[in-house]
């Protein structure tokens, strides 16, 4: 049964963990990976912490997503809009890698 429940898991993707977190940060005002990789298991992906975790530290670079680490866990927060734009603005369309 176990083996059966993960075949049926979606690989997880650069652009799944990108809409994930931006969708958190956007709802919830910042996101952890934790907190990405679980909203992922529950969407129906194979997530696990460290590849979410590279994901995310990598997605953070090329977004321009702000961040801050106490030594265990970084919180992620989307860069604040310019003036007269909106937090969506920077939530741009991606290509799957």
């Amino acid at each position: 049964m176990t083996s059966q429940r993960f075949s049926t898991l979606r690989s997880l993707t650069r652009c799944a963990v990108l809409r994930a977190a931006e969708y958190l940060m956007t709802t919830r005002g910042a996101t952890t990976t934790l907190d990405v990789k679980q909203w992922l298991r529950s969407q129906g992906y194979m997530a696990l912490q460290q590849d979410v975790s590279g994901w995310m530290s990598r997605l953070a670079d090329d977004r321009y997503w702000l961040f801050v680490s106490n030594g265990k866990f970084r919180m992620y927060f989307l860069p604040p809009p310019a003036v007269g734009e909106t937090a969506l603005a920077y939530i741009a369309p991606v290509r799957e890698n």
